[in-house]
């Protein structure tokens, strides 16, 4: 039985592309300057502070969102005994693209199915955490399955 395919598959490995590019940006946008800025006015309009200038800059709200997504990701991963693996993973094949998912299983001493099953199950992941799914399509089998049985 082959597995389904869903329609966000590319959309949700291309926000995970971009996370490396989002966390720049953000933390740029969340840099506190440590110079006053001065202006005719005293603050040269808008909020004085630079923390308050810091506060309220962020990243449109779809980036912000998917930013976040990555980050849960990125947090739930970090709670499994391969974590580090798991990561490293996702680091040379999405944010690093040096590597195909053939020579990062390499890489992280996994097989290629392994690597295949790690990183799908981090696309889900993701997926989940954007509200494109609730759980998995092979979840919910086992879950039929164990109604069924019982």
């Amino acid at each position: 039985m082959s597995k389904p395919r869903y329609r966000w598959w590319g959309y949700v490995r291309a926000v995970i592309r971009a996370y490396p590019e989002l966390s720049r940006r953000l933390a740029e946008l969340r840099h506190t300057p440590v110079t006053a800025r001065y202006g005719p006015s005293g603050g040269a309009g808008g909020p004085t502070s630079p923390v308050e200038r810091a506060a309220i800059r962020g990243l449109p709200h779809t980036e912000q969102r998917e930013h976040d997504a990555v980050e849960a990701a990125i947090e739930q991963t970090r709670t499994l005994p391969d974590a580090a693996a798991r990561l490293r993973l996702v680091d040379l094949v999405f944010w690093r693209q040096s590597h195909t998912l053939q020579g990062a299983a390499r890489e992280v001493h996994l097989g290629y199915r392994a690597a295949r099953e790690r990183q799908q199950a981090f696309i889900l992941l993701v997926a989940r955490e954007l509200g494109l799914t609730e759980q998995t399509a092979e979840k919910r089998g086992h879950q039929s399955q164990k109604a069924d049985v019982n």
